[in-house]
C-alpha cells in the first residue's frame, strides 16, 4: 500500500449492550486519527441504537459510515427485529440468537470485497469466530476486541490449563487459582459462567476462543496500564500474541451529549434526572443499577429497593429487565406498587426510579454521587473507576464474579452486598433472594459512611480516577496505543503488499 493511503478499518461490535457500547467508542477514537478511515457494520436495530452518537462525531468533522446487515432473526426463530441481546425474549432463545450471528458471515465477506477503500483491518468482538475466516480470505489483518477485563481471560486461562475443577466438588468450596502473580480464590459457583467444563458446550466454546485468539494480529482489551499492567504483560505471555490496552473509552466522551447518548436512548428525562442531582448535597448519592439483563426474582428486586431506601441515603435506582421477560417485568412493577416503594421515594425526595435505560456516564460523572452498587459488568466496572466512586459489589453471572474480585481483594475499592451463588443466563428464579435488605443497607452503609477505612477505600477509588484519566490523555498509555495499533496494522499492510 501506498505509504500516504489512509488505513480502512471495517469495525464489526457484537449485538449486546456490553460489548457494542466500548467497541463503538473504539471505532470513533480511531476514526479520529487523520490517517485512518473508519466503517462500521450493524444491524438496522443496532443502527438506530446509536446513530444520534454518530451524527454527534460527524458534526464534529469525524464521519463513521454504516453499512447495514440484515440480521436473520426469523429464519431462527426469533420475532422481527430481535436484534439484541437484550431483546430476546427468553433465555432458551439465547441459542437462537447466537446462531443468527454465525450466519452473518456471508454478508461481511461481501460487504468487505465491494467497500472502497479496500479494507485494511478488521476489528471483530470475541463473539465472531468467523471474522478469523473473513479476515484470512480478504488477506488482511484482525484485531480482536476483548469486552471483559484482562483479569477475567488470566484466571480463566490458568483455571483452565491447570484443570484445578477437577479436584473441586463442592459448588462453595473456595480453591487457589495456580499461576496468578498474588493469590487469587475463588468457589466453583463463582467461576462456572466462564470456566466450568462441565457446563454443556462450554468445552468447545473454550476451544474457539483460543483458536480464535491465536488467529487473531493482536487482542484489544478496555482497560489502562496502571490499573491492570501485570494481567496484561502476563496475558501477553501466555496467549503469544500482541495485547493493547485502550482504555478507559468511556473517558474519551468528554461532551454532555455524548454521555446522554451513550449507549441507547434514556428512557428518563435527563433534565429531570440532572435537576434532581443539582439538588443534593456532594458525594451523598447511591447510584444502583445491575446492568441492562438483570433478571432478578420480583421479590429480589424489592430486597434491593427497600435496601436502599432503609440506608437513609438518597439514591438513584435504575431498574432494567433482562431477555425481554414481560412477565418479570410487570410482577415487578405491581410488588413495587403494593409496597409502595417507588411513590414513597418519590414523595419524599429521597429517591428516583427508573425504568429501562439511564445516562450512567452522565450519573457517575456528577458530584452528588458519592458511591455505586454494581452488577460488575466490566463497562459499569471500569465507568466507576473512572468517576472514582467506591463501589458495592452484586454479581449476576459470567464474569461478574472475577469483576467483583478484582475491585475488593485486588484494587481494595469495593464491599460485597453477599451475593455468593452464579446464577445462569436468564435463571434468576432458581436462585431466589441471596441478599436481603438489611444486607443491602450495611453494604451501602460501609461505603458512604465516615471512619479510617471508608475513607481510605475512597481515597484509592479517586486516585485510580485519575490515572484512569492520565491513561487517556494525549501521550497516555491508552492513547499512545490506539497510535501503536495504528502503526502496527500500516506496517503489515505494506510489508505484505
Amino acid at each position: 500500500m501506498a505509504t500516504d493511503e489512509k488505513l480502512h478499518f471495517v469495525v464489526l461490535p457484537f449485538m449486546a449492550q456490553g460489548h457494542a457500547i466500548p467497541v463503538i467508542d473504539f471505532a470513533k477514537l480511531l476514526a479520529e486519527r487523520r490517517d485512518v478511515i473508519v466503517t462500521l457494520l450493524l444491524t438496522p436495530v443496532n443502527h438506530i441504537r446509536v446513530k444520534p452518537i454518530l451524527d454527534r462525531s460527524s458534526d464534529r468533522g469525524v464521519r463513521i459510515p454504516v453499512e447495514e446487515l440484515a440480521f436473520p432473526a426469523q429464519e431462527v426463530g426469533l420475532p422481527a427485529g430481535c436484534e439484541n441481546l437484550d431483546l430476546v425474549p427468553s433465555s432458551p432463545l439465547m441459542v437462537n440468537f447466537m446462531a443468527a450471528t454465525a450466519m452473518l458471515q456471508p454478508q461481511v465477506e461481501a460487504l468487505l470485497r465491494k467497500m472502497r477503500p479496500e479494507p485494511r483491518c478488521l476489528v471483530a468482538d470475541t463473539c465472531f469466530p468467523f471474522a478469523s475466516e473473513v479476515a484470512r480470505k480478504s488477506g488482511i489483518p484482525r484485531l480482536l476486541f476483548h469486552p471483559m477485563t484482562c483479569f477475567t481471560y488470566l484466571c480463566s486461562h490458568h483455571i483452565v490449563t491447570s484443570r484445578i475443577l477437577d479436584t473441586v466438588s463442592d459448588e462453595f468450596e473456595y480453591f487457589d487459582v495456580p499461576g496468578m502473580p498474588h493469590e487469587t480464590r475463588f468457589t466453583r459457583s463463582q467461576v462456572k459462567g466462564m470456566a466450568d467444563p462441565e457446563t454443556p458446550g462450554w468445552v468447545e466454546f473454550n476451544d474457539k476462543l483460543i483458536e480464535n485468539e491465536k488467529a487473531a494480529f493482536g487482542l484489544i482489551f478496555n482497560t489502562f496500564e496502571d490499573l491492570e499492567r501485570t494481567y496484561l504483560r502476563e496475558y501477553e505471555m501466555v496467549r503469544q500474541t500482541r495485547v493493547w490496552s485502550v482504555g478507559p473509552v468511556s473517558l474519551f466522551s468528554k461532551e454532555l451529549g455524548d454521555k446522554v447518548s451513550r449507549g441507547k436512548s434514556s428512557t428518563v428525562d435527563v433534565d429531570q434526572c440532572s435537576n434532581w442531582l443539582d439538588a443534593q448535597e456532594p458525594g451523598t448519592v447511591v447510584y444502583a443499577c445491575l446492568g441492562s439483563i438483570c433478571n432478578l426474582t420480583s421479590s429480589q428486586m424489592l430486597e434491593l429497593g427497600l435496601g436502599l431506601e432503609a440506608s437513609g441515603r438518597p439514591f438513584i435506582w435504575v431498574v432494567g429487565f433482562g431477555c425481554g421477560d414481560e412477565d418479570t417485568k410487570k410482577s415487578l412493577q405491581e410488588l413495587l406498587a403494593e409496597n409502595g416503594l417507588v411513590k414513597r421515594v418519590s414523595e419524599n425526595g429521597r429517591g428516583l426510579v427508573i425504568f429501562g435505560w439511564a445516562p450512567q456516564v452522565l450519573i457517575l460523572s456528577h458530584r452528588a454521587v458519592g458511591g455505586f452498587l454494581t452488577h460488575c459488568g466490566w463497562n459499569s466496572s471500569l465507568e466507576g473507576i473512572s468517576a472514582g466512586h467506591p463501589v458495592v459489589t452484586w454479581p449476576l453471572f459470567a464474569d461478574n464474579f472475577y469483576n467483583e474480585k478484582l475491585l475488593v481483594d485486588v484494587l481494595r475499592v469495593g464491599v460485597r452486598a453477599g451475593v455468593k451463588q452464579s446464577m445462569d443466563y436468564g435463571k434468576g428464579r432458581d436462585v431466589g433472594i441471596q441478599v436481603r435488605r438489611d444486607d443491602v443497607r450495611n453494604a451501602v452503609e460501609e461505603v458512604m459512611g465516615e471512619g479510617d477505612e471508608r475513607e481510605a477505600r475512597r481515597k484509592r477509588a479517586a486516585e485510580l480516577a485519575e490515572k484512569a484519566r492520565k491513561a487517556v490523555e494525549e501521550g497516555g498509555s491508552s492513547h499512545a496505543n490506539i497510535g501503536k495499533i495504528i502503526e502496527e496494522v500500516r506496517k503489515f499492510n505494506k510489508d505484505s503488499s
